[in-house]
């Protein structure tokens, strides 16, 4: 139905309030794919997440905000546990916005006479 996934193990898009305890994942043939994937997602929560796989990468993020990863490890031969798609949005109020006060008015120049 939806053809060959991004992740071997959980793929999750446009989801709120994702939440993962203690979770292992491993593939019985080699699988390139990280184990876990996340597009639009709105509160994720991984903790205790153990990926087996021969993967290079075990968790992609993209389009994800105020998300919590703790307490994980990667596939052994792993170079990249973590991968963080450019597309991150922050949790909302931050950074903090910034205050800055309208520039003061300038008076124009006083006109000059010319010599006679």
């Amino acid at each position: 139905m939806f053809g060959r996934l991004p992740a071997y193990g959980f793929y999750c898009r446009h989801a709120r309030n994702v939440r993962f305890d203690r979770v292992e994942t491993g593939s019985v043939a080699p699988d390139a794919r990280p184990s876990l994937v996340c597009d639009d997602v709105d509160g994720l929560r991984v903790s205790g997440w153990d990926a087996l796989s021969t993967a290079a990468l075990a968790i992609r993020l993209e389009n994800v905000r105020d998300a919590l990863i703790q307490g994980c490890s990667g596939p052994p031969a792993s170079a990249v546990f973590l991968k963080v798609g450019a597309r991150i949005r922050p949790p909302s109020g931050w950074p903090p916005t910034l205050s800055i006060p309208p520039p003061r008015s300038l008076k124009p120049p006083p006109k000059c006479r010319q010599a006679p």
